[in-house]
């Protein structure tokens, strides 16, 4: 008989309230725990048990029933569905909403599946798909699509890839006008929505459902 896998404790926190179980979303990308309390608080929290921040949503001064919530696949952003039937995004950096979806007008609509995931397009340009047709591709001379030949067919590929917002200024944050859904009115509300360019996500697409 094998002998049974022990598990190494990482990390451990007391909490003041109650958590869900079922309500419990750990970063892909980043070491930061989601945790629904109880009172229908969003708690995120290092590995060594600090917090980052708390999120909760009010409406009319009625604290809304925590429904369900998941990470982007990225971890730069998490996904919250709250009782009055809106989804909203936060960054992981503070408790700013950045973006807010209605996903219906009816007082009483739950949110029953939440599910981020990121969907891949063919990494092959057109350069390689041609090149790995053979004979049937012939260039003028009758070579064949090779060197050069072949990079300029990469070249609308390469010219999406470049970065053009290392060159623009960043954009300036407005005046709050003392509501939580004025998201242009801070730094980090603006950084987690228009995150820096990584080419590593050009073939890439996030879809939430």
């Amino acid at each position: 008989m094998a002998n049974p896998v022990r598990l190494r404790l990482i990390a451990e926190k007391t909490l003041q309230s109650p958590a869900n179980p079922n309500l419990l979303a750990y970063s892909p990308s980043m070491e930061l725990l989601a945790v629904a309390s109880a009172d229908h608080n969003v708690l995120i929290y290092r590995l060594n048990g600090q917090r980052v921040f708390s999120a909760s949503q009010k409406v009319r001064g009625v604290v809304l029933e925590l429904q369900k919530l998941v990470w982007k696949p990225n971890g730069q952003l998490i996904a919250i569905a709250w009782s009055d039937g809106t989804v909203r995004l936060i960054g992981a950096e503070s408790n700013k909403t950045v973006h807010q979806i209605t996903v219906s007008k009816e007082e009483d609509t739950e949110v029953t599946c939440l599910a981020w995931t990121s969907y891949s397009a063919a990494s092959k340009s057109l350069g390689d798909i041609l090149s790995e047709a053979g004979p049937l591709w012939k260039d003028s001379t009758g070579g064949g699509l090779k060197g050069k030949n072949a990079q300029l067919l990469d070249l609308p590929r390469d010219l999406a890839a470049i970065d053009i917002e290392s060159s623009l200024p960043k954009l300036s944050v407005l005046p709050s006008g003392g509501t939580t859904e004025d998201i242009f009115s801070s730094r980090a509300s603006l950084d987690a929505l228009f995150r820096p360019f990584d080419p590593s996500d050009n073939d890439s697409i996030s879809i939430m459902i």
